[in-house]
């Protein structure tokens, strides 16, 4: 996930950063495009970039704070499993009613008490919590399999990813070549 914690410069271009995120994937973002001020925490670079896209960006304060929750839990779970990648930590984090079904169960709480709809909270489009449940869940195949988060996983959060991973902006960052370099490749699940 190279680029999302960068500030826009010419060795993290906008484009790749906006490309990361899977908000416009076919945009020609420019460094001018970006914020102009350091943005280097993965949550407010989604929450710029899903504004800065015209995707749900909660439109009243009490929407806003529920897409900043989001945000900030489903961030949780990715610095848990940086923390847990790896040996029996891994296999704890990964077992039964572990941190990781906590976690998931949490998330799809989350998802069901917004209505259980096309995207992870209530709206029209998607906010900046969809993008990052996203790359949380790549990030968790990567490093954990995705049988083993496929078994974790509740039903209505799997109708989710499978209904967002159709999305055709999403079927584009999929296809692309550069997401396959891992930024911790030592985190690969074997």
């Amino acid at each position: 996930q190279r680029g999302l914690s960068r500030v826009c410069t010419p060795r993290a271009p906008a484009r790749r950063l906006h490309f990361v995120a899977g908000m416009a994937p076919n945009s020609r973002t420019t460094k001018a495009d970006c914020p102009p001020f350091p943005c280097r925490q993965t949550p407010a670079i989604l929450n710029c970039l899903a504004g800065e896209h015209g995707y749900n960006t909660g439109g009243s304060p009490q929407a806003a704070a529920t897409i900043q929750q989001a945000l900030l839990d489903i961030s949780d779970v990715g610095s848990e499993l940086f923390d847990n990648a790896k040996g029996e930590k891994k296999a704890k984090f990964c077992e039964e009613n572990g941190r990781l079904s906590n976690w998931l169960k949490h998330l799809n709480g989350i998802y069901t008490k917004g209505g259980a709809g096309e995207f992870l909270l209530p709206g029209e489009k998607p906010s900046a919590g969809d993008f990052m449940l996203l790359s949380t869940f790549l990030a968790l195949d990567f490093a954990v399999g995705a049988e083993t988060v496929a078994a974790r996983c509740p039903d209505e959060l799997k109708k989710w990813r499978a209904g967002f991973k159709a999305r055709p902006f999403v079927a584009a960052y999929e296809a692309a070549a550069f997401k396959r370099e891992p930024l911790f490749a030592s985190m690969k699940h074997e």
